[in-house]
């Protein structure tokens, strides 16, 4: 099957991407699954439509440059400018990871009131 995720499901069909032989069963995963952008759209064109698919495209590109503002903005909010979210790159994981190893190695973290 191949997945598309551009609005909701209208129709299924399935058809094999290749002819599995020995070789291709051996093979990684991502060698026989994978579609490259430009076939995808070939296919896509092909079944939908060139309107239909450029409207889709469309509205997609849409909703996700709407995502990107809200997500924008809430990392702005005053309000919501405390909360931690997700790092958005490696370099941020291991940046917060570094500040939690130091302050887990304080030595008053680990002291009592009483000794």
């Amino acid at each position: 099957k191949l997945a598309l995720g551009l609005g909701r499901r209208l129709r299924a069909y399935v058809a094999p991407l290749g002819n599995p032989t020995r070789e291709a069963a051996a093979a990684m995963i991502e060698d026989h699954c994978y579609i490259p952008v430009c076939e995808r759209l070939k296919k896509l064109r092909r079944s939908m439509g060139q309107i239909q698919l450029g409207a889709t495209i469309l509205r997609h590109n849409q909703q996700n440059s709407k995502l990107l503002a809200r997500r924008r903005a809430a990392r702005e909010d005053v309000e919501t400018k405390l909360y931690e979210y997700m790092p958005i790159s490696l370099y941020d994981a291991r940046s917060r990871a570094r500040l939690i190893q130091r302050e887990a190695n304080r030595p008053d973290v680990h002291s009592t009131k009483d000794g």
